[in-house]
């Protein structure tokens, strides 16, 4: 059988290779070729470590290079070069193998048998315009599972931009000052919310009244719509659907975006056209995931969760059980104390420090606190990130870290760009915030459903945010902080706590021996 080819070779290459450490290699491995065997699909979670690290490629790699038949592998833009020029050679050379390995944005010709690379987006596009540039029922793995669901919405989101604008202008010449009127009324209103961290708000119902108006107007003429107004409108039309809008106060411009709530009823037929095994980091605690299944109406399949190594991804984490509820008067001045005393005694640790604000007044007033004390190494959301350099050779001391301060989606997204702080500190949970419009209108689909919206939509999350904020210091070394006392005083603290695991727990009496804080 293919498993134990898959796992003899696999054990010998990693033997060659004592740089790969990863302890579930040859388990993935195994549960990727049983399911190619079998043309079944199974659903594979694994830490965020690991997909930080890019460490369990070689895992599906070699069994889809060994699989006899043709496969599809969708993966992240971002991997491709990791894959294509350096995993995918290293691998055919160890098997001598023959396969061929092709990418691009649909698949080459039917007698292709080899493994077809293609990212997400384009291999999502594909389905949802209905090209079929993949035949049916070639077995397809799915790497980069965290991104999925983001991706999907983002694919299904209709956006009316300067150029939309533009098109319909030139598609109903005779509607010009109705078009110009209504654009112009529309800005006016964006651009009188209140600021909020993305510039995006969800449209009211006056206004997506006057846009259904708008579409009704131009659609008596009988006159076609351009591309996307039609497939806005008709999701403008939709109950499930959101509408919101973006200012751009630079440029002064606005645009409109529509998407669908629920995923399910758009993807599932997705995975009945093929076998399909998705990989990526934690999604949900349990390794059934039956929250994200139902999200996107995947089928019931094999499902395994492989924890994290203790031995190389555990963290030191300090939990400020003590602190004022994020929502009193007294959280603030709390928190910046703690940060400040905190900030000046790991100056004799390498790397920057990283503080996590969700709260837009709270990240701005944290930094003006704090950059009173510490001077320009206080960054707002800015990459000019150095680790910790010394001074002159006499000197015991070393220059205090770069602080940066940002919200939790930036030091995601350029987490790779940073040195590895010396500390990692989350002053509040990252719950996704009703100001989102997106997060009102899933909040809302839920009540409306009668579902737990928080347990259901904003805990998991919140979970997943997490997850993907402590990847990339789990392997450095880093002081971990959690400054949100939620944790031990709400009921969804513990699983706030598995997130966190494998940790090893520093206490406040740790802290004030080793680094004299009091935390008062």
């Amino acid at each position: 059988m293919i498993e134990a080819d898959v796992h003899a070779q696999l054990r010998l290459f990693l033997r060659s290779s004592a740089e790969i450490t990863w302890p579930h290699h040859l388990t993935l491995a195994r549960l990727v070729a049983r399911a190619l065997r079998l043309h079944r699909g199974c659903f594979l979670q694994i830490s965020g470590s690991a997909v930080f690290q890019r460490r369990y490629q070689l895992s599906y790699l070699l069994p889809l290079l060994l699989f006899p038949e043709p496969v599809i592998l969708v993966a992240p833009e971002e991997v491709h070069p990791q894959l294509l020029h350096h995993d995918i050679p290293r691998l055919l050379t160890f098997l001598d193998g023959t396969k061929p390995v092709q990418t691009g944005d649909r698949w080459p010709q039917d007698s292709f048998k080899g493994l077809f690379l293609v990212s997400q987006d384009h291999w999502l596009q594909d389905y949802i315009n209905q090209r079929q540039g993949f035949p049916a029922g070639i077995v397809t793995l799915v790497d980069g599972l965290e991104h999925l669901e983001p991706e999907s919405r983002q694919q299904l989101t209709q956006t009316i931009d300067t150029q939309a604008w533009e098109s319909l202008k030139l598609a109903y010449p005779m509607a010009l000052d109705l078009i110009r009127d209504f654009r112009a009324r529309l800005a006016h209103r964006l651009f009188q919310r209140p600021i909020n961290p993305d510039q995006r708000y969800l449209l009211t119902d006056d206004e997506r009244s006057l846009l259904q108006h708008l579409g009704g107007q131009l659609q008596s003429t009988r006159h076609p719509l351009p591309s996307p107004w039609d497939s806005f409108f008709h999701l403008l039309d939709h109950d499930e659907s959101v509408t919101w809008g973006q200012v751009d106060p630079q440029q002064g411009h606005i645009s409109l975006h529509a998407a669908p709530i629920p995923l399910a009823p758009t993807l599932e037929p997705l995975w009945q056209r093929q076998p399909t095994v998705f990989i990526g980091g934690t999604i949900e605690a349990t390794a059934q995931a039956p929250l994200f299944h139902q999200r996107l109406g995947l089928p019931t399949m094999t499902t395994v969760k492989f924890a994290p190594d203790r031995h190389t991804e555990a963290i030191q984490f300090y939990l400020a059980e003590h602190l004022p509820l994020p929502n009193t008067p007294e959280f603030q001045p709390a928190l910046q104390r703690a940060l400040s005393e905190l900030l000046s005694h790991v100056s004799h640790l390498e790397g920057p420090a990283v503080i996590l604000v969700e709260d837009m007044p709270l990240r701005d007033q944290l930094g003006t606190v704090l950059a009173a004390e510490f001077g320009s190494r206080v960054q707002i959301e800015r990459l000019a990130i150095a680790p910790a350099s010394h001074i002159q050779a006499s000197s015991p001391t070393i220059l205090t870290p770069t602080i940066l301060i940002c919200r939790t989606s930036f030091w995601i997204r350029h987490a790779r760009q940073i040195p590895c702080p010396a500390l990692l500190a989350l002053a509040t949970l990252p719950i996704p915030s009703p100001e989102d419009p997106l997060v009102a209108a899933q909040i809302e689909f839920h009540k409306q459903q009668k579902q737990d919206w928080f347990r259901q939509y904003l805990l998991p999350e919140c979970l997943n945010r997490l997850e993907r904020a402590i990847a990339p210091v789990r392997q450095g070394g880093t002081l971990v902080a959690l400054f949100d006392s939620r944790v031990t005083r709400r009921s969804y603290g513990k699983d706030i706590l598995t997130i966190f695991s494998p940790y090893e727990r520093i206490s406040e009496q740790y802290l004030k021996e080793h680094l004299h804080l009091s935390f008062c």
